[in-house]
């Protein structure tokens, strides 16, 4: 059951000693994985309360299993990476999934100086926010498709879902060299919950908006 506590599944060693690393780009292997992926989240998301506060009896779940599923469902190009434990029963500790940057509504667009973009005064005192050049630079990328298939920003990956138990950094490094070495992209973005935003701050993300009308 993702929604239950998993104490018994152990974080990876920094050196994943304990672990063994696949890459996956098939959408039909990604999928069933979902329960696993949901609980890796719920998971690393207790231990960081307990880490805080060790009586701590609740803990917010960051992702839900419909938002995962849709993350993975509503793209054609996707790429794994996954971590399991190197012995029985080889439970999952860990996976990224990235994509090419994709939208269905012509509406779209990046933005930052105005209030629908959802960025406070409190995001600008304690977060590294854009200045306005990056969202200048993202609005100016080029774009293909309809909002039926698809709008395909050229040359912008995402990093479409990660999880991990002590490896969510080995796992955004990993990915974010396959992705420069792969000469397709000049951006990487990437929706982030608000417990995670100083996490990928530290890999030198900053915040940008994004607005469209339904």
């Amino acid at each position: 059951d993702p929604e239950m506590p998993r104490p018994d599944i152990p974080s990876c060693n920094r050196d994943l000693s304990n672990s063994v690393t696949t890459s996956t780009s098939s959408k039909r292997e990604l999928l069933p994985l979902i329960p696993e992926m949901l609980l890796v989240c719920n998971e690393a998301a207790r231990r960081v309360a307990l880490k805080a506060n060790p009586e701590a009896e609740s803990f917010d779940k960051p992702l839900s299993e419909v938002y995962m599923t849709e993350r993975l469902d509503y793209h054609e190009s996707l790429s794994g990476i996954l971590i399991k434990m190197k012995e029985k029963p080889y439970h999952l500790q860990g996976f990224i999934v990235t994509t090419n940057f994709q939208t269905w509504h012509e509406t779209f667009r990046w933005a930052i100086d105005t209030p629908s973009a959802g960025i406070t005064p409190t995001d600008y005192r304690l977060h590294m926010v854009d200045d306005g050049t990056l969202t200048a630079e993202l609005q100016s990328v080029k774009w293909f498709g309809n909002s039926r298939d698809g709008i395909v920003f050229h040359r912008v990956a995402e990093i479409a879902l990660l999880g991990g138990l002590g490896c969510g950094g080995v796992l955004l490094s990993k990915a974010l060299k396959e992705l420069r070495e792969s000469g397709k992209y000049d951006y990487v973005v990437l929706q982030s919950t608000k417990m995670a935003i100083r996490f990928y701050e530290r890999y030198g993300f900053v915040r940008v908006g994004a607005i469209t009308r339904w």
